[in-house]
This record gives structure tokens, sequence and C-alpha cells, in this order.
């Protein structure tokens, strides 16, 4: 699985780069077979207090089926990585479960 990681935050690029490869192998590794590449970024917010909330924003794509994100704010950053990579495993069933649906199924669902 292709996991592309960048972060503002230097002093521990390698170790965060490392725990969220670990978080997403484990809520992806159903879907692994399906997954072209997944990027993850890490943002500091830009306001008074710019260590008290980080952005973890995972970028999903999916073999045929249209790239999602999810962004994921927390004081604690490895607390955002995990809520994070359990929103894009989620993310990734449900968008699977829906391709594998049948197309009809689809068109009776939409017109009840």
């Amino acid at each position: 699985m292709d996991i592309r990681f960048r972060s503002e935050r230097a002093p521990a690029d390698v170790v965060l780069a490392a725990y969220a490869r670990r978080c997403l192998l484990l809520r992806l590794q159903h879907r692994d077979d399906r997954v072209d590449h997944v990027d993850v970024e890490l943002v500091d917010a830009a306001g008074r207090v710019p260590q008290r909330d980080s952005y973890c924003i995972v970028r999903l794509k999916l073999h045929a089926l249209p790239a999602a994100t999810v962004v994921n704010v927390g004081a604690d950053v490895q607390l955002a990585i995990d809520r994070a990579a359990h929103r894009a495993g989620r993310l990734a069933e449900e968008q699977v479960r829906q391709a594998d649906t049948p197309q009809a199924q689809q068109t009776e669902e939409a017109a009840s």
C-alpha cells in the first residue's frame, strides 16, 4: 500500500509518519488490494496558539473510485491521526460496499 506523508512538524516527522502508517495499515488491511494510494498531511493550526490544534488530513484513493478526504482536528496529534485513520477505514469500507452493490439495486433504493 502506497502511503505518502507530509508534515509541517519538523521535530517528530519520522515518528509520526511511522505511527500514521501503522494506524492506516491496521484500518485498511481488509481493503489493501483496492487502495491506489493514501496521502497523509499534518498541519498545525495557524492562530494565536499554533501548537494547540493539529489537523490530520487523509486523502484516500481506491481503484476505480473517486478520491475521498478525511480531516480530523485535535490538540493531541496522535489522537487526530487515530481518528482520521479510523474514519478513513470506515469510508473505504463504505465506498467499496457501494461500488460492489449492483446498479439496479441502487436505483431501487433511490426510488423508495
